[in-house]
């Protein structure tokens, strides 16, 4: 779409000058003369020239809308809405000031399927890698309620918390992951290009050499003679790992793992169901029925196994019966939060109390979080010390003994 600068005169006399959109020149000549306007002039704006250097490079196929992206941009619509300017506009300003580009095209393209007539929500849904099967639920029902902008600031509250929960939850898992990235290459370097020239030393010397450097001796040897071997069975693995990730059976049976893990077990289950009673509260307090909930927080809980349970609640509440007993039955989730479910139900206040549930287990999570990275730090450095230690030791013996062989001489 061009943009064409205009100079025009009003039937009083007065000339006005301004900018407009427009896909040709007799387009943008038609939308001035339906004002009864007289043009004076009327020619497309020169581009200004900018120097290829100073573009950024930009790979569409990897750029992803932030979660921060999408609370900013909900903040100032629901504020724009509720100043009454037409949903149309809004979206053209927000393309306009969003630091996201692909937000940014993606609202353009949202905002020419509304001038065509399609409904917010349709729209929304063209776009499933932006925007979630959750979030055009939530914009449906606030544009069937008339209450679209109330959504949208629940729908910022709900993203922002989302957001900090994931944030902190990487932030106790990213330290680990590189203390034991750290010690496999480190090991894998002192195997391949360090140990073998001590090793070899040591073996030559014909005497009897302790058992941790025999030990050592023995690893390096299989490892040098394995090397390929080792390389293709971590690489088929690796892949046969994502397969089986990926199918419905393997992605249950991981998600079962992640919960009855010693450590990290407790915080995925509150985790997870800190996403789903928040999600259902979030639903619950929009109007949308509790059968068109638990279909939508399936897809949200992210956990294979509470996939499965909320499957068979629907069914119970399809069926006639409440949701608390049924999420008794299944056993994930604790008899704390079924309690307090069935409070919800039985006084009629199941999304405040679904709220209460989620704002606790929230705070469970920030102190599991604390509490699991006191524990696994310390434990991570001292599997660190014991390689580490038992590496210097099968080095160390055999130079002592040699040493000692040579003061004696």
């Amino acid at each position: 779409m061009a943009v064409y600068t205009y100079e025009i005169c009003d039937e009083t006399g007065q000339v006005r000058k301004g900018t407009l959109e427009a896909e040709t020149s007799e387009e943008a000549a038609s939308q001035l003369r339906s004002s009864g306007d007289y043009i004076i002039l009327l020619k497309e704006a020169k581009k200004p020239l900018v120097s290829p250097l100073s573009q950024p490079i930009r790979l569409s196929w990897l750029e992803r809308v932030r979660p921060r992206d999408l609370v900013i941009f909900n903040r100032q619509l629901a504020t724009m809405i509720s100043s009454g300017l037409p949903l149309v506009d809004n979206l053209r300003v927000l393309s306009e000031q969003t630091e996201s580009s692909k937000l940014a095209e993606t609202l353009r393209r949202v905002e020419a399927d509304i001038s065509s007539g399609t409904s917010f929500s349709k729209a929304l849904a063209k776009f499933p890698e932006v925007f979630s099967h959750l979030y055009v639920g939530m914009i449906g029902a606030g544009e069937t309620g008339g209450v679209l902008n109330e959504i949208l600031n629940r729908l910022a509250l709900f993203l922002e918390k989302e957001e900090k929960t994931k944030r902190d939850v990487k932030a106790v898992t990213l330290y680990p992951k590189l203390l034991v990235g750290v010690l496999i290459a480190g090991v894998i370097f002192m195997f391949i290009f360090i140990l073998p020239q001590f090793l070899n030393m040591f073996a030559q010397l014909g005497s009897t050499l302790p058992l941790p450097t025999r030990i050592l001796i023995a690893l390096v040897r299989f490892m040098g003679t394995n090397k390929y071997l080792i390389a293709g069975a971590g690489l088929i693995s690796i892949l046969a790992f994502l397969g089986c990730k990926k199918s419905d059976k393997g992605k249950f049976y991981y998600d079962l793992l992640q919960m009855k893990l010693p450590v990290m077990g407790k915080l995925v289950r509150k985790v997870v169901i800190s996403r789903c009673c928040r999600t259902l509260a979030l639903l619950c307090g929009c109007g949308v029925p509790l059968l068109e909930a638990l279909d939508t927080i399936k897809e949200v809980a992210g956990n294979e196994v509470v996939k499965r349970a909320l499957s068979q609640v629907r069914r119970n509440v399809e069926e006639g019966a409440g949701i608390a007993k049924p999420l008794k039955e299944t056993g994930v989730f604790p008899p704390m939060p079924v309690y307090m479910i069935k409070i919800g139900e039985e006084t009629g206040n199941l999304d405040l109390m679904l709220e209460k549930i989620a704002d606790f287990y929230d705070e469970e999570i920030e102190s599991s979080i604390k509490s699991l990275s006191s524990t696994l730090e310390p434990l991570l450095l001292g599997v660190m010390a014991l390689a580490v230690g038992f590496i210097v030791v099968s080095i160390y013996f055999p130079m002592f003994d040699m040493i000692s062989a040579f003061k004696i001489k």
